[in-house]
């Protein structure tokens, strides 16, 4: 005998109606942490070298405020002026060239960062972050640069928000559609038995 479908299905629409609501943004968020929490921090003048695992664009960011082996650091928002930064691939001394940032600020927790330059480079390897033309003592920070990926995390949270968003009321109408139907079809079906008998 056919039975009409379980109301279980609202449950399952309401979790997909959450799941859109609030899981499509939690990872989004989580995704932004993490991304935030990467990158590598050192002191200049001098040299430093980085292993850079992925081909792609890179930003330096002067570090303006940090909390660093127990002490609470303060910086100028601004390099000294004649600051030089300088990128140089370790295995082929090549200089790869840099381009100005948008001089992006970026807070997180105690810490708070200024976009200085961006560089890219075509393959993974050591590289070397060369700063001098100042005795100022600083702290910079390089990190994958996040703008391009920023953007479709925050499209594919949209996107599978709106579509949960659709989903989960339609499973509730096919639902409630299918289940009138069916007793339609019962009392339509008893009608005829008492009209028989």
């Amino acid at each position: 005998m056919k039975s009409p479908p379980s109301r279980w299905w609202h449950v399952i629409a309401v979790l997909v109606f959450l799941a859109g609501a609030l899981g499509m943004p939690g990872m989004m968020f989580l995704l932004m942490f993490q991304f935030l929490s990467g990158g590598e921090e050192f002191e200049v003048p001098g040299t430093h070298t980085l292993q850079l695992d992925e081909p792609g664009a890179y930003t330096v960011w002067n570090v303006t405020s940090t909390f660093r082996d127990g002490q609470q650091y303060h910086f100028s928002d601004s390099l000294p002026s004649g600051t030089r930064i300088r990128i140089r691939e370790v295995e082929s001394g090549i200089e790869i060239p840099t381009t100005r940032a948008m001089n992006a600020t970026e807070t997180s927790g105690s810490t708070t960062r200024r976009s200085v330059c961006r560089f890219t480079i075509e393959s993974p390897g050591a590289y070397d972050v060369v700063v001098d033309q100042t005795d100022e003592k600083r702290l910079l920070m390089v990190r994958r640069a996040v703008g391009a990926r920023v953007f479709w995390i925050f499209f594919l949270a949209i996107i599978v928000s709106f579509l949960c968003w659709i989903i989960a009321p339609a499973i509730s109408i096919i639902v409630e559609v299918r289940r009138y139907y069916f007793r339609r079809e019962q009392a339509d079906k008893a009608r005829e038995l008492a009209l028989g008998a």
